[in-house]
């Protein structure tokens, strides 16, 4: 186990994997004993938009809080509405057009890892797997796939 670091503050805690796919959840990551850069940098930025959205998140619903708090409205009604955007903010991380854009962004920066006459080659890989793939279960078609990750490659975006 390691404990990494993105953006040189939030911690990431890696671990093996048990098989030959890389894993990412919260700032929890696994790798398997022979990654590349390109699949460890995958990993990490799902970590970084794992933060993203945890700070969105706190900001949100702090803000919302605050702002009901300062309009004098019922407890109860305050914490009502501070629910439901909490669940329609964990709604939309979960959904599979969140899906493909975290995956599609995460597969730009694995390409960003790539030497440049390689990454043409990769990202047909990655958009095959994308696209086809049980483990992402997204209803996409390969050339979607391919555009979304080569232009994540080209801006950074992480979502």
């Amino acid at each position: 186990m390691k404990i990494k670091f993105v953006w040189g503050i939030l911690p990431v805690i890696i671990t093996k994997s048990k098989n030959t796919w890389g894993h990412a959840r919260a700032f929890f990551v696994k790798l398997p004993d022979n990654h590349g850069k390109p699949m460890y940098e995958h990993e990490l930025f799902h970590v970084k938009q794992f933060y993203a959205m945890l700070f969105l998140y706190v900001t949100t619903v702090s803000a919302m809080i605050y702002g009901l708090n300062y309009l004098d409205l019922r407890q109860d009604v305050s914490f009502g509405i501070s629910m439901l955007t909490s669940a329609a903010m964990i709604w939309m991380y979960l959904n599979d057009w969140m899906k493909f854009r975290k995956e599609t962004a995460a597969y730009g920066e694995s390409l960003r890892n790539i030497k440049p006459s390689d990454r043409e080659s990769v990202a047909r890989h990655y958009a095959r797997v994308l696209s086809s793939s049980e483990n992402y279960d997204l209803e996409i078609t390969y050339e979607e796939a391919l555009e979304k990750i080569l232009k994540r490659q080209e801006d950074g975006r992480l979502f």
